[in-house]
């Protein structure tokens, strides 16, 4: 049995939100935040807290899960002076957004700086399946931010966690590579059906 945890979750678009109900399921304490606040209803309504910024978010938790379009969003989510998860964050900042590995190893020292610790943790997964707990992680950092976010990452997936060691952006490659990959696939079908 898994201690419940306070958790962040900052992203609660088609991937974000049924990753947070999921958390919520496992019994997990969540705030929740997102730029669109009707996202945040439905998640209120099963018992999480509404936070007002990602700073408000980040306060008072053990991780914190970030679930964000691109590289732009993540980093003004995470080090906007005024709310960003680096003005409260103490914990784990567990990103699972498809970004460039350089953009993880920049935010990994910036959060050491600060005294909380990130993980970049992007996923391998669709919508429907990232409800049925049955997304991939490929996750990279420091091991024991790894193992303060492992209870999150286990109520999010039912043990699809592959470690790929301590840089914080070997996560990203591995998810970048395997996007890569499979895009050719398609791409290969697509020509040998042109035939």
């Amino acid at each position: 049995l898994i201690a419940a945890m306070k958790v962040g979750f900052v992203g609660l678009g088609a991937m974000g939100a049924p990753m947070a109900a999921n958390l919520l399921h496992a019994g997990h304490e969540l705030s929740v935040f997102d730029v669109n606040a009707e996202a945040m209803k439905n998640l209120v309504a099963k018992g999480a807290r509404a936070a007002t910024s990602p700073a408000d978010c980040a306060k008072g938790v053990q991780v914190v899960v970030t679930m964000v379009p691109d590289d732009v969003v993540l980093r003004e989510v995470t080090c906007n002076e005024a709310d960003g998860l680096l003005v409260e964050l103490k914990g784990v900042h567990l990103s699972c957004s498809t970004v460039h590995p350089d953009t993880s190893r920049e935010l990994a020292k910036l959060h050491a700086a600060q005294g909380s610790q990130y993980v970049g943790a992007p996923i391998f997964a669709r919508a429907d399946g990232v409800g049925r707990r049955l997304a991939s992680f490929v996750v990279g950092g420091d091991d024991d931010a790894i193992a303060a976010a492992m209870p999150v990452l286990l109520a999010l997936s039912s043990e699809r966690v592959h470690n790929f060691g301590r840089d914080p952006g070997a996560g990203n490659v591995v998810k970048l590579c395997g996007n890569l990959m499979i895009g050719s696939a398609i791409e290969s079908c697509a020509e040998a059906l042109s035939l």
